[in-house]
């Protein structure tokens, strides 16, 4: 009798900025799905956050029993690289009990992958030996979101900030390209941007955002009245002017030619800013459990805004559900080539409303919109960056080991 040898499991460290279980943004959900593949394909997988507890946190690894010294001494390197950014975008998520709960598993096991979700937290790479693995998952570049955000904003101080942590970001972007063993975007465009602050001398790889089974299977029963959905986390500063522009420079020229029109902003966490906006055509649902029938329910999902990176997942979730959507080119960085009859890129407050107006007369086909979709499902999306993170810790990357 032949006895397969056993196969020990791809060990992980997952690092990211809050809990991810409940999948309330963007961010979340990609790391809700990263987390699911790597348990798919194996992985024996342990994360953190830097906010909040996760739930399926071992409690043995929780507080101070079994650190030494020298995982203080690499905490302590953590602070220092996160200080030598000089970005308050970095700092804010310094956190010196995750640090010393990696540190203690970086220890423990030398055969680990240390995947870092998010560029602000790049700094806690210092944590991993030489002979583990570390992946770099940016999700956005961060410089370029905060330089649209610094050219978009009316506020000359959030203008000035805006811009010197662009500055500080890219710097940090540029130490990681240097420092870790893969760097992972979300789209050809972010690709190339990190690439040329590196000149070309680090390939980085794309692993596009993407969805799940509920939004291709949302039910198509659209509201009576033509309706809009502006879905976002209605907090986020770049969101809420999005909002604030939708409201303030479409909706009016949206409601000559279609008084009977009907916005929705939905969200997360709305600014005062944007409940603000409510009016007898403009409502705001706050902290929506189930956002898919709202924009299923919706004639027409939008993508307004003004400062974006990375891709948004509410155009592939709207136009997974065969919602049609109208975004600005920013709004739709990553995601051109879905460009068309059910995707209407339009810059000015004017091409928006007219896009808008358009949709509601010709409505695009259900299940060609959807069909559009297809190859984004977080599965395939997300292959290539579940393939770099489980590869062997020694495996040599543009050069390096």
């Amino acid at each position: 009798m032949t006895v397969s040898p056993v196969v020990e499991a791809p060990h992980v460290v997952l690092l990211t900025k809050a809990p991810f279980y409940k999948e309330m943004d963007g961010g979340s959900k990609r790391v809700a799905a990263i987390a699911r593949e790597l348990r798919i394909a194996g992985a024996d997988l342990r994360a953190y956050s830097v906010r909040g507890e996760l739930p399926h946190r071992d409690a043995a690894v929780v507080g101070s029993v079994g650190v030494t010294f020298s995982d203080r001494l690499a905490a302590l390197r953590v602070l220092a690289a996160s200080l030598s950014t000089m970005s308050a975008s970095v700092m804010k998520w310094f956190s010196w009990r995750v640090a010393l709960e990696i540190a203690r598993d970086v220890r423990a096991n030398s055969k680990l992958t240390l995947l870092i979700e998010h560029s602000q937290l790049a700094p806690y790479v210092v944590l991993a030996r030489p002979e583990q693995r570390t992946v770099l998952d940016t999700h956005n570049v961060e410089s370029e979101l905060l330089a649209n955000f610094a050219s978009s904003t009316g506020s000359a101080l959030m203008r000035a900030v805006a811009r010197y942590e662009s500055w500080a970001m890219r710097r940090v972007e540029r130490r990681a390209l240097d420092r870790f063993d893969a760097v992972v975007a979300v789209s050809s465009h972010d690709a190339s941007e990190l690439e040329s602050m590196s000149r070309g001398a680090v390939r980085v790889s794309v692993a596009s955002n993407g969805t799940g089974d509920a939004w291709f299977q949302a039910l198509s029963s659209p509201a009576e009245e033509p309706t809009v959905v502006f879905a976002a986390h209605l907090g986020w500063r770049p969101n809420v002017d999005a909002a604030v522009w939708l409201v303030d420079k479409v909706w009016p020229e949206v409601l000559r030619i279609r008084p009977d029109a009907r916005l929705i902003l939905a969200g997360r966490s709305p600014a005062a800013e944007v409940l603000a906006l409510r009016s007898s055509t403009v409502s705001v649902l706050a902290d929506v459990d189930d956002m898919v029938p709202v924009v299923a329910r919706a004639w027409v999902a939008t993508a307004p805004l003004l400062a974006a990176g990375g891709t948004r997942l509410k155009i592939i979730e709207a136009i997974a559900a065969g919602t049609p959507v109208v975004s600005t080119a920013l709004g739709a960085l990553g995601l051109e080539e879905m460009a068309g009859e059910s995707l209407i890129i339009a810059n000015t407050p004017s091409e928006f409303a007219v896009a808008l107006t358009r949709l509601f007369r010709d409505r695009p086909n259900h299940e060609q919109t959807r069909f559009l979709a297809k190859n984004y499902r977080w599965s395939r999306t997300l292959a290539s960056l579940i393939d770099s993170v489980l590869r062997e810790p020694s495996y040599e990357v543009d050069g390096r080991v």
